[in-house]
């Protein structure tokens, strides 16, 4: 694990061919403004690919798992399956189902240009069988076991995930660099002020937008059959789809994915 310090909103927004210092008027080198916000996380320094093989589903582990669980006569009710065949133990990860939720949302703000408005984001999330009033189910490692689907929004809001900001009244224009951050309310509805969705600083830091758009394209693309009669041709057919996939969310995106920052 390594103590890595968040970025500021401003910090993530400036250009990233921007150095940290620059020239003054006189010629003479002088410092930028700090980007950090003086708030910290950890994360993990393993490499993606060891975590890739970590996850993959092994027979030996799994006829293993199968072997040492309980079996049908007992009354155990706490016990959990852990049927996973592989060195991680799903069962007590982090919020898998909460964190995929988080996961497709960042997609949604990705590929729809890094924003999406807040109805947009609801209207997306119905679809999904996700209304703001639905559940998200946590597990027993959770403080609580269930979450509104809204709570959970502004949840993530307050674990830094997501950013949500009023851009203005609808009748008076975008308030610019005055947008702030808010709940809707009956009086903002009735006003007409709307709000957008961006990737909040922690997700910028964690996540990435380059693993986002993988995780995206891999999803579309799908896995070549190995069991195909020209299995290698099926595989290389599905790189260069997988590749043309990345390009698109690139330029849906509206220019270079950054990777963790």
């Amino acid at each position: 694990m390594e103590l890595a310090e968040l970025h500021t909103r401003a910090g993530l927004e400036t250009d990233g061919t921007a150095q940290d210092e620059e020239f003054n008027g006189a010629g003479v080198r002088k410092k930028s403004a700090a980007h950090g916000s003086k708030t910290y996380i950890l994360r993990s320094v393993l490499h993606p690919t060891i975590i890739e093989h970590a996850a993959l589903t092994d027979e030996r582990i799994l006829e293993e798992e199968t072997a040492d669980a309980p079996s049908e006569d007992d009354d155990d009710e706490t016990y959990t399956p852990q049927h996973y065949g592989c060195l991680i133990s799903w069962s007590s990860a982090d919020q898998l189902g909460a964190l995929g939720i988080l996961y497709t949302i960042l997609a949604l703000i990705l590929v729809g240009g890094r924003v999406v408005s807040d109805s947009e984001l609801h209207a997306y999330l119905k679809r999904l069988g996700l209304p703001p009033t639905g559940v998200v189910n946590f597990s027993a490692q959770s403080t609580q076991p269930t979450q509104s689907v809204e709570n959970y929004l502004f949840t993530l809001i307050k674990q830094g995930y997501l950013d949500r900001i009023q851009v203005g009244d609808a009748k008076k224009g975008g308030k610019g660099k005055n947008a702030k951050r808010a709940r809707t309310t009956q009086a903002d509805e009735e006003n007409g002020v709307t709000y957008e969705w961006r990737w909040g600083t922690r997700s910028q830091s964690e996540v990435g937008e380059t693993a986002i758009a993988k995780f995206v394209a891999e999803f579309m693309v799908g896995e070549a059959d190995d069991d195909e009669d020209d299995g290698t041709r099926a595989r290389q057919g599905a790189g260069l789809r997988l590749e043309r996939m990345t390009k698109g969310i690139e330029r849906a995106a509206g220019g270079h994915l950054s990777d963790i920052k």
